[in-house]
């Protein structure tokens, strides 16, 4: 652990034993100046265990979400790394550690009341979150001193790791406090739409939506959870409602409905399509939108659960969930009603780390919500660097549509290769869908996918071809402007099924100019290997952000599972003699 090698580095601070001398008899003096130097000497030896105690306190008890504990860990040992000079950078280090746990534990004690009121216990906090803001800013600030400290000590880098990870997630929250009085309602009634979806029948924002649930909100409090079946609710639909074309192209659907309203990627355009099929469907207007995955859910099962269904006599764990679903696949809607009970009723220590799930499910993009820096949008981002950019997108986003649960049993491997030249960028992207299973009956079954490809602009696809044949058909639209590529995949039980698409684009390209490739994962989708190939001509100089799996001349790779967003950066420099 990170903290034991901080502890090993201030144990070589001791001094050097004294060189023997003859023996005299003691004086009076003579015990005293021994008794200062035993102690000054246990001191020695005490102080970096001691230290290592209180900062692996504060950090256990953090994580458990016990605060009070943490912040008494964290306050003594700040004023214990004050006793001595910071000779050494692990001194320093230790100092602003505990520094950056106190006012760690003071704003999750500030935030921890908005989630007590939001269920009903304690009293409403106020609606100006400035002064959270304002916790949150110095703790941005000193995760900052604290990474630039760590930076030179490689011995720490385990350490540096989990403060580089802390400090984004807390830039990411930081929006997201002054969004607290609207998203909690604390000044007035709001209605929160939760989509419900189903990630074992994989759709573009996370899943088939089943169910969905309006949450009413009053003044920071969660007043009602209401649960609906979509195949009830589109019962009550008047008239009908034509179908995207791609949607009817895949499902040979006529009509639209609530229940496949998720069916565009980017989430705030389907939260928008879901907001109008509640509105006709049961005559209301939430005010926003959130996604929830069924994983997220059974997730939190561990703080939650067990759940007893006693109306169907079963018991559902974190462990047995899936196994009991695809048993008794009417559990669902139960299931939702016994979970939002039971959430609501979690103490403060379970509640800390539920919402320690949900933000990772967050990061993960698992967890969507409209209006936030968790919207979901479907787009490039801006150039991160003051060179010319040379921006790339790739999103590949898989929709089950064969009405099983075959994403229990399928296993992707997918490989995309970039190949830049002067005036030209060549990408080839091969994906292996293996069916794991060999049952032919639901919830197995063939997994009839239908995978679209978001592409950068001017993409123009050269090859199409489904275990090395061409595919029969598949369709190029644009949307957002993107190239978006769609086409039906069919893997039978028990085999592989290999695609491989090939495009390419036009380049203009400076002598210096910064590569962007920005690669979202699907939510609902379990992590699958990824293999980002980047080669380019030997001639040029290449300096990249992420450390390569794999470099040679002309050549990057990067080997990783894609679990959430990954970003590549590189900055090159043209060789023009």
């Amino acid at each position: 652990m990170s903290f034991r090698l901080i502890t090993q580095e201030l144990q070589e601070l001791k001094p050097t034993e004294p060189t023997p001398v003859l023996p005299v008899k003691p004086s009076q003096s003579a015990k005293y100046i021994f008794s200062i130097i035993l102690l000054a000497f246990l001191l020695i030896i005490s102080y970096p265990i001691a230290l290592y105690i209180l900062l692996h306190c504060s950090t256990s008890q953090f994580q458990r979400g016990n605060f009070s504990a943490s912040l008494a860990c964290a306050k003594l040992s700040s004023g214990l790394s004050r006793l001595v000079p910071q000779a050494s950078p692990y001194l320093v280090v230790s100092r602003q550690l505990s520094e950056t746990l106190v006012l760690a534990n003071q704003f999750a004690s500030h935030s921890l009341p908005y989630l007590q009121s939001f269920f009903g216990r304690g009293q409403s906090p106020a609606s100006d979150t400035t002064d959270l803001s304002f916790t949150l800013s110095r703790l941005i600030d000193s995760l900052a001193f604290l990474q630039a400290s760590l930076q030179p000590l490689p011995r720490l880098t385990p350490l540096l790791a989990r403060v580089n990870a802390a400090r984004t997630l807390i830039q990411k929250i930081s929006p997201l406090i002054a969004s607290l009085p609207e998203l909690l309602s604390l000044n007035g009634k709001s209605t929160t739409l939760l989509l419900l979806q189903d990630s074992t029948e994989l759709r573009p924002t996370g899943g088939f939506l089943s169910h969905i649930a309006l949450l009413s909100l009053d003044s920071g409090r969660l007043t009602n959870v209401q649960i609906y079946d979509t195949a009830t609710t589109d019962s009550q639909l008047r008239g009908q409602v034509s179908p995207p074309v791609d949607l009817a192209r895949a499902t040979g659907e006529s009509s639209w409905f609530l229940r496949d309203s998720n069916w565009d990627p980017d989430f705030p355009s389907s939260a928008a399509r879901a907001i109008w099929f509640v509105n006709k469907e049961l005559s209301l207007s939430p005010d926003r939108v959130v996604s929830l995955n069924l994983g997220t859910l059974v997730e939190l099962l561990s703080m939650v659960g067990p759940l007893q269904l006693s109306e169907l006599n079963l018991t559902v764990t974190k462990q047995n969930f899936f196994s009991q679903y695809l048993a008794h696949p009417d559990i669902l809607f139960s299931f939702y009603q016994h979970f939002f009970d039971q959430f609501r009723a979690l103490n403060s220590s379970q509640l800390s780390r539920a919402v320690g799930i949900i933000i990772n499910s967050l990061e993960s993009r698992q967890t969507l919500i409209t209006s936030t820096v968790w919207s979901g949008e479907v787009a490039p981002s801006t150039c991160r660097s003051a060179l010319p950019c040379l921006n790339h997108y790739f999103y590949a986003v898989s929709s089950n549509i064969g009405v099983n649960k075959t994403n229990m049993f399928i296993q992707p491997i997918a490989q995309l290769a970039v190949q830049i030249e002067p005036t030209r960028a060549d990408f080839q992207y091969q994906v292996d869908f293996t069916h794991t299973s060999s049952q032919t009956n639901w919830p197995s079954g063939h997994y009839k996918n239908y995978l679209r490809l978001y592409l950068s602009p001017q993409s123009e696809p050269d090859a199409v071809l489904i275990n090395g044949q061409p595919a029969p058909d598949y369709y190029v639209t644009a949307e957002r402007g993107l190239v978006v590529l769609g086409v039906l995949i069919d893997t039978p039980p028990a085999t592989t099924t290999k695609l491989t698409v090939r495009w390419h684009q036009p380049l203009v390209l400076s002598s210096r100019f910064h590569y962007q490739l920005d690669i979202p994962n699907q939510p609902g989708q379990s992590p699958y290997p990824l293999t980002v190939t980047v080669t380019y001509p030997q001639g040029w100089f290449a300096t990249t952000a992420a450390t390569p799996t794999l470099a040679s001349a002309g050549l990057l790779q990067y080997n990783q599972p894609l679990s959430r967003p990954l970003r590549f950066d590189i900055d090159f420099a043209k060789n023009d003699n």
